[in-house]
């Protein structure tokens, strides 16, 4: 689908939200890389209303519902399936990583991570997302007893061209928060490679 110019068209995942951007001066990663994007929220009487995504390139939108202590990840798209997300905790509460796997960046194997709280109150008028960019392994832990988290891709899920990384390699030493006795990890996710393998 076109806009009646025929170009095509602009994407906008929340309107207002480029003055809210977190710009990274000293930050080696720079402009552009994984960042906090502040959600506007507007309340009425009814309840409450968010802009998801505007434009024809979200194309794909999951929820998913995790217990507490639960690790999914680390995971992203190679090749010319790469995709963009954008994550939001809208239940419970999540330390969310991402991961720098793009092979000649100067922070491949990096980590950040970001605690995202679903469930704003009242008087809140923003709520924080992550943005992931193409290149960028992401996952998360449940920090509360459940958690519910959706995040909109920019492309659909590509069985061949989905990469894993093992969430739990030292190479990359993500911080984990502190309930790390039992992780609960697919057998997918504790079966996938070291980072070294993508070296």
């Amino acid at each position: 689908m076109t806009s009646p110019n025929n170009k095509p068209p602009t994407v906008e995942f929340w309107p207002g939200a480029q003055p809210y951007l977190e710009q990274w001066a000293d930050d080696p990663w720079g402009p552009g890389n994984p960042r906090i994007v502040q959600v506007p929220i507007h309340r009425d009487h009814r309840g409450s209303f968010t802009v998801l995504s505007q434009g024809d390139s979200a194309r794909q939108t999951n929820l998913s519902v995790s217990h507490f202590n639960v690790i999914r990840g680390m995971h992203w798209q190679a090749n010319k399936a790469q995709i963009t997300k954008v994550v939001r905790c809208i239940g419970g509460r999540i330390f969310d990583v991402v991961v720098d796997m793009r092979p000649k960046s100067p922070t491949f194997g990096g980590w950040k991570g970001f605690e995202l709280v679903g469930g704003a109150s009242n008087i809140e008028k923003i709520q924080d997302a992550v943005v992931v960019p193409k290149g960028f392994a992401h996952g998360f832990q449940v920090l509360s007893a459940n958690a519910t988290v959706l995040y909109e891709q920019d492309g659909v899920w590509s069985p061949e061209d989905e990469r894993s990384v093992n969430p739990l390699d030292p190479d990359i030493g993500i911080q984990w928060r502190g309930f790390m006795r039992h992780p609960q990890l697919s057998a997918k996710d504790a079966a996938a490679p070291a980072l070294s393998t993508f070296q």
